[in-house]
């Protein structure tokens, strides 16, 4: 009886310890017609928005620097690679920060022409169906990506 007794209280201590209330909790705001959930006494002041497709934006003012900065964390990446076209988390990864014509280039006019070689290799990558020839095929785009690569700038937003 004694051990039933001490198992209970044992039992009834954990689920009161699993069952603490949050430290902190979500409050929801509105401004300009956009909606927003933030954490009441932030010292940053981070409010979260959560766009049409899901994807959440921590933003938070930092009125010492004149830049942005900005940090993306999807639920998703090469794991969720379909098995016929492996690599495309990575090259979206890439696609998505290639910079313009105007920021984040040496030259456009070559990086355009090696940009665009690569979405041509990679459509014809998705065509193969040997693994032999896939591999030596990535191979190949790699050596585009590593010269397209010579002629990005990085950090070149800090100017903006």
């Amino acid at each position: 009886m004694k051990k039933r007794s001490a198992l209970l209280l044992v039992c009834i201590i954990l689920l009161a310890a699993c069952s603490k209330p949050a430290k902190y909790e979500l409050k929801k705001g509105e401004s300009n017609g956009y909606s927003y959930e933030y954490v009441e006494n932030d010292p940053l002041n981070v409010r979260i928005y959560t766009l049409k497709n899901g994807l959440k934006v921590y933003m938070s003012k930092y009125d010492a620097a004149p830049r942005i900065q900005t940090q993306i964390a999807v639920k998703a990446g090469g794991k969720n690679d379909p098995a016929t076209n492996t690599g495309l988390a990575h090259y979206l990864e890439h696609i998505m920060f290639k910079g313009t014509a105007d920021f984040g280039t040496l030259d456009w006019a070559k990086e355009s022409v090696l940009l665009d070689s690569i979405e041509h290799m990679f459509t014809h990558y998705g065509q193969l169906t040997d693994s032999v020839q896939r591999a030596d095929y990535y191979k190949q785009i790699d050596q585009v990506s590593n010269e397209a690569a010579k002629l990005a700038i990085a950090n070149e937003y800090d100017k903006m």
